[in-house]
């Protein structure tokens, strides 16, 4: 099933359920609406993925999805675990008009969790504008905010499992870090600045009001 919407610009679709790429490429290329610009895949889309050397697992996966990305000539990003000999990560594998373009893993491991952190968040220029990706718990932590709010138009956060609490923190941080602030360093509440928060139970998102 994909869930549709539009973040000003940008031509959002989030898939949940069972996937099946050869359904969703029919959908994309056959659809009554306009292929979305960026697909949006949670974590619970893929098995871990071993990257070490070139495995046949990791090539026929990553086909599947640049396949996806081919057919609706834009942007696709999966949430995905990745193994390299016997580190582990958390990341985001991003495909680009039939190209794998990226894995940006998350940088902190506020969890204390088997995965290993890396150093950097990225922004990604699509037509549509500018994207900042927040992959897990990266969405939770205050400087990454600080960091993309003035550097792209929206922020993606795609969040391993389901929490109502990430959620509300990412919209806290939407309101925080997007509304001016008062004389006394209140936020007025308005405006939310425009993001798209996926986790495996669902999506939440709000553009410029």
């Amino acid at each position: 099933m994909l869930c549709r919407m539009e973040i000003n610009s940008f031509k959002f679709a989030v898939h949940f359920g069972a996937f099946n790429p050869d359904e969703l490429l029919e959908e994309i290329k056959n659809g009554e609406e306009s292929a979305p610009d960026i697909l949006v895949f949670p974590f619970n889309t893929l098995p871990e993925i071993d990257l070490t050397g070139k495995t046949s697992d990791a090539i026929h996966r990553f086909s599947e999805l640049c396949k996806l990305s081919a057919a609706s000539q834009g942007t696709v990003f999966c949430g995905v675990q990745t193994r390299v000999q016997e580190e582990k990560f958390i990341g985001t594998a991003v495909f680009h008009k039939g190209n794998l373009i990226d894995i940006v893993n998350r940088t902190r491991n506020i969890l204390s969790d088997a995965f290993i952190e890396t150093d950097k968040i990225k922004v990604f220029s699509l037509k549509a504008g500018r994207i900042g990706l927040l992959v897990d718990t990266d969405c939770l932590l205050a400087e990454h905010w600080v960091y993309l709010v003035p550097a792209c138009e929206v922020i993606l956060c795609i969040n391993r499992g389901n929490s109502a609490g990430a959620c509300e923190i990412v919209r806290d941080f939407s309101r925080e870090f997007s509304a001016p602030k008062t004389a006394n360093g209140d936020s007025p509440g308005l405006p939310l600045f425009p993001y798209l928060y996926v986790d495996e139970a669902g999506a939440e998102w709000a553009g410029d009001e």
